[in-house]
């Protein structure tokens, strides 16, 4: 008895809202007092669920529901009772249609508006199967469909950054990785589902109100999948967005003066939220280190230079040639990572002078790797280290010809951050030239300069690396 209705109701919960289960004996008595004889399976089910809601938009009615709600079978009746409805009848369901028992032989009927009888069935499986059985059908088809349009979404968003040059993170291909293999397993899940409860699949090409539908059906039913896509495609919309916008160029413009720079790998939508008043920011030192550029941020930036995980990953899906072919040249920024992670780890340790005089050299270093041609440095005067860095930007220029906004303006600023640390370091000549605390490459590397050990220094040399592997990535994959 019910067995298809409670299998359903086990399978998806979540669409089976039932008020809980009656005492026997008080269905006994309820039934001797109002002299009914009803179909044993419907009281079956009475006493396992007290009725409830199904379908959002189904109610099946019950002896001892809340009358408050309408869920209540006898003052339910007495209302259409007093329309017109013959007492012959003692309806049980209510929602895209009316459902009641036919007392006089105890057959489930169907009944219009005026109360005739539309259809007949011998049994509440039966009844069921015919009537709501198609809704809990068509929910299944929604939740397939939102479930492959979402899958869709997120490959179609991942071939468009492809197009665009926007470099994902290694945890953003991670992420795109994982969620696609999970989307294609709840769909798979899903399919061998239906087939085997012998439900069809009603929608060849979807509309966009069906997907909708699925799509809040999905949202009630908290699938985790479905939630995490829509977060990630949420964050990675606001990443790039970040990047498509003239914010960068103007922010970039107003904090050059400073020597700071936006972080670049990390760049979001709600960084830009934050640079909205940032003309009206006194202490933009604080800006940076207190609120942009928090631990947990800097942590994150370290994760997106870390490119030997990431091409670990990769290699698995390439044949044993290839990566035989490509283990023969280590990226540039695999080479040095573990001297970055250590200067990243003494800049969160507070360790700034340790920090400060690791980062320096690999952002020359960097800028050699890079250069098609190193003898480019012949010289590392101010002019030729900008010169060296705006022969790099033009390449990369030619390169990427599908640049957003937001990176033409990151690349046009850099040659101004890299120059700046070669700003000539003579104490004793020129003495009113030294601005204190400010990083001189120079007085540095050679033990002249002794007041270099902010955080200040050490986070701006972070967001200049930044800035650089960024750019390099793009290069490289």
């Amino acid at each position: 008895m019910n067995n298809i209705l409670m299998q359903d109701a086990e399978r998806h919960p979540q669409l089976f809202v039932w008020n809980g289960a009656i005492e026997s004996n008080q269905l006994e008595v309820w039934l001797q007092e109002h002299q009914l004889n009803l179909p044993q399976d419907l009281i079956e089910l009475w006493k396992q669920t007290n009725g409830g809601g199904l379908f959002e938009t189904e109610t099946i009615l019950s002896p001892f529901a809340d009358e408050s709600l309408g869920d209540d079978i006898e003052s339910v009746n007495e209302l259409h009772y007093s329309q017109g409805m013959s007492k012959n009848y003692l309806l049980f369901h209510l929602g895209t249609g009316l459902s009641a028992v036919r007392l006089t032989d105890g057959y489930y009927v169907k009944l219009d508006e005026s109360y005739q009888e539309i259809a007949q069935f011998q049994s509440l499986d039966d009844w069921y199967g015919h009537e709501l059985r198609e809704e809990y059908a068509k929910r299944y088809n929604f939740e397939l469909e939102a479930l492959k349009d979402i899958r869709k979404r997120l490959l179609d968003r991942k071939e468009l950054y492809f197009e665009k040059g926007f470099k994902l993170s290694k945890r953003e291909k991670e992420k795109f990785k994982n969620l696609e293999y999970r989307l294609d397993y709840e769909i798979t899940q899903r399919e061998e589902m239906m087939l085997s409860e012998n439900i069809k699949k009603t929608i060849s090409e979807p509309i966009y109100s069906e997907i909708k539908r699925g799509r809040k059906i999905l949202d009630k039913l908290r699938i985790s999948e479905w939630q995490e896509a829509q977060q990630f495609l949420e964050d990675i919309y606001e990443r790039c967005y970040a990047l498509e916008v003239n914010r960068v160029s103007e922010v970039e413009q107003i904090i050059s003066s400073s020597g700071w720079l936006l972080p670049t790998s990390t760049l979001s939508k709600s960084d830009l939220v934050l640079l909205v008043d940032f003309e009206q920011v006194k202490d933009r030192d604080s800006f940076f280190i207190e609120t942009l550029m928090i631990p947990k941020r800097i942590n994150e930036t370290l994760s997106n230079w870390n490119w030997k995980e990431e091409s670990k990953e990769e290699s698995k899906e390439e044949s044993k040639e290839e990566s035989k072919e490509e283990s023969k040249e280590e990226s540039f920024v695999n080479k040095r990572y573990p001297i970055l992670e250590q200067a990243v780890k003494a800049h969160l340790n507070k360790d700034f002078y340790l920090s400060v005089s690791t980062l320096i050299p690999q952002i020359e270093g960097l800028l050699r790797d890079v250069l098609d041609e190193p003898e480019d440095f012949n010289s590392l005067s101010k002019e030729h280290m900008k010169k060296a860095t705006n022969q790099l930007i033009d390449g990369w220029k030619n390169k990427f010809s599908k640049l957003l906004n937001g990176q033409v303006a990151m690349l046009e600023r850099l040659p101004h951050w890299v120059d700046n640390l070669y700003d000539e370091y003579k104490p004793k000549t020129k003495p009113g030239a030294i601005i204190p605390g400010k990083i001189y490459r120079n007085g540095i590397c050679h033990g002249l300069q002794l007041d270099f050990g902010s955080e200040k220094n050490s986070l701006q040399l972070i967001l200049l690396l930044d800035r650089i592997i960024y750019f390099t990535g793009l290069e490289e994959s």
